[in-house]
């Protein structure tokens, strides 16, 4: 039996694998990715984590990065100055000549809150999930109330939306604001149309049957279910 040495050349990395004849199996077949999500916020020894194969959902702020895998666990990197990441870091990266806190490898988020997601959305500089109980938490920035504490002030950790409405079946953040569904739209932060810049928690929109599928700083849309697309902003 042969080997042969194959040399992957990607941007200035260099990447060398061994490849067995072809009676072996193809190397880069999808059945055991090696791919690993590695942190801190993880707690102890960083376990192996399956790797793209098992990233289902990938959102992203302005500066931060989330992914939700099929296991319903969560890992965010990035900028964390608004703590939008979600996790504790002491770590500093360069930006613009400044140091900023940041998570520069995938930390996972949501240990002792929520215990597995089912979707994952980021705004400018906050980030939510709903869990199977269709609960929603939040964390990151909160100057204009996006993650819907009920409270002003930033969540370094995920805490659960709170109001009259805490479960929905759909939910969208973007810009300093976050809408969620169910039956009708509710939308806390500074959401356009909105009658103040600083919503704390959930606001139910009228006459808005709407899963939101896009909320920016300056729009919404949402589809009624039916077909029926509806934009305001």
């Amino acid at each position: 039996m042969g080997i042969s040495i194959v040399k992957i050349v990607v941007g200035s990395l260099v990447l060398f694998s061994l490849a067995a004849c072809a009676d072996q199996k193809d190397p880069l077949a999808p059945s055991k990715p090696s791919f690993a999500f590695t942190g801190p916020g993880r707690g102890g020894p960083p376990p192996h984590i399956p790797g793209p194969y098992d990233v289902i959902e990938i959102t992203a702020g302005s500066y931060h990065t989330c992914a939700r895998q099929r296991s319903g666990e969560v890992f965010c990197w990035g900028q964390n100055f608004t703590s939008q990441i979600g996790v504790a870091t002491t770590a500093m990266c360069g930006i613009y000549g400044a140091q900023i806190a940041c998570a520069p490898v995938p930390v996972r988020v949501g240990i002792g809150t929520f215990a597995s997601a089912i979707h994952v959305t980021a705004g400018f500089n906050h980030t939510c999930v709903l869990d199977t109980a269709n609960a929603a938490w939040c964390w990151g920035s909160n100057d204009a109330g996006a993650i819907g504490k009920g409270t002003s002030g930033d969540a370094p950790t995920p805490v659960r939306v709170a109001g009259s409405q805490t479960t929905f079946t759909a939910l969208a953040a973007g810009g300093d604001a976050t809408c969620g569904s169910v039956v009708g739209l509710w939308c806390w932060g500074n959401y356009p149309g909105g009658s103040s810049a600083h919503v704390y928690s959930p606001n139910f929109i009228p006459s808005s049957a709407l899963n939101p599928l896009v909320v920016t700083l300056d729009h919404i849309c949402g589809n009624s279910g039916s077909g029926q697309w509806l934009c305001w902003g």
